[in-house]
């Protein structure tokens, strides 16, 4: 059914530029048409432009119009929905080198928007895609400091039992740097786990009293007393 939000001039023009994007296949219209979306964006017209952008970058054969999927990418990162946030991080995760550095940008512009999904992302992972998720976005100046204590309080939710990498403590890190006393008691769990580690040999010196000043630094009730000797 027709979008009643959206006035009927607007609905004319993105038709008329969604039937260009398709009939044509030079990159060059097919870009100027993404540059018109990206002009054109506002929240009645979004409701139009990000199924449309989605569905391409569904159908898209990533090895070939790349310039066309990077454009595309960058302009629905900034207004994309969940179906964006899935699209692009199972792009991200498969890897096309030379679209690496659009798919670390449009990966951190959706997640923002996107946290349920992200979480739901981060419990269905394996280690290692969770470990390059979460370098990406602890690492990023973009994303807020509550933001990357929420992920990585899911990062190390998932992976308190791992024993492949110790991510856990630089998620602990983060946690602690952003006071993020929410996590405290998995912070606690997590502590216990380390101690073992740290005497079966599988943790350094350096990263056990790395732990103990992050579960100071929480300064929380729990933290002090699984502290205290």
């Amino acid at each position: 059914p027709k979008n009643l939000t959206l006035s009927k001039q607007s609905e004319d023009i993105l038709t008329h530029l969604c039937n260009i994007f398709t009939i044509f296949t030079d990159e060059n219209v097919k870009i100027a048409v993404l540059n018109k979306f990206d002009e054109f964006s506002n929240t009645e017209t979004n409701q139009k432009i990000v199924p449309f952008i989605n569905n391409y970058l569904i159908s898209n054969d990533t090895n070939k119009d790349l310039a066309v999927e990077k454009r595309a990418m960058e302009v629905v990162s900034k207004i994309g929905n969940t179906e964006t946030f899935t699209i692009i991080y199972k792009k991200w995760k498969n890897g096309v080198p030379e679209l690496k550095p659009t798919l670390d940008k449009a990966l951190i512009s959706v997640s923002a928007k996107n946290l349920p999904q992200v979480v739901k992302i981060i419990s269905e992972s394996n280690i290692t895609e969770i470990h390059n998720y979460f370098i990406l976005i602890s690492e990023s100046n973009e994303i807020s400091k509550n933001f990357k204590a929420e992920i990585a309080e899911n990062v190390l939710s998932a992976t308190i039992n791992n024993k492949e990498d110790n991510i856990e403590i630089k998620v602990l890190q983060v946690i602690s740097d952003s006071n993020w006393t929410k996590a405290s008691k998995l912070a606690v769990r997590y502590f216990s786990i380390a101690k073992q580690e740290y005497k079966d040999k599988l943790m350094s010196e350096t990263q056990f009293v790395q732990v103990i000043n992050c579960i100071t630094n929480l300064a929380s009730t729990d933290s002090a007393k699984i502290l205290d000797p």
